[in-house]
């Protein structure tokens, strides 16, 4: 049995960082917990337990998810759940006794 004990973080693309940054920070409280390098282009915020990890669709990650947000969706990359004990042995076989095709 898998147990989820958070949620780890959410991964945000965006157009413009500087406003999401300036939103998340000063509209709702987060704060800057690292940022990588311009190439790679990544700033995770800290909100709460958790990260937003802000993507600009300008940097090296977030070329690789395709096209900009925009009305067809893909600002959300992917979010991650937190899990206790980690076993990723068990874990897996959890998952594929469910039919999860684990990649």
């Amino acid at each position: 049995m898998i147990q989820i004990t958070g949620l780890d973080h959410v991964v945000l693309r965006v157009a413009d960082a500087d406003t999401a940054i300036r939103f998340y920070c000063e509209v709702l409280g987060c704060s800057v917990e690292r940022t990588l390098p311009a190439e790679l282009g990544l700033i995770q915020l800290r909100a709460g337990h958790s990260l937003i990890d802000i993507v600009p669709v300008s940097g090296g990650l977030g070329q690789v998810g395709g096209a900009a947000p925009g009305e067809e969706g893909r600002n959300m990359d992917h979010f991650c759940l937190a899990v206790s004990p980690w076993d990723e042995e068990k874990i897996r076989a959890h998952l594929e006794s469910f039919g999860v095709e684990v990649g």
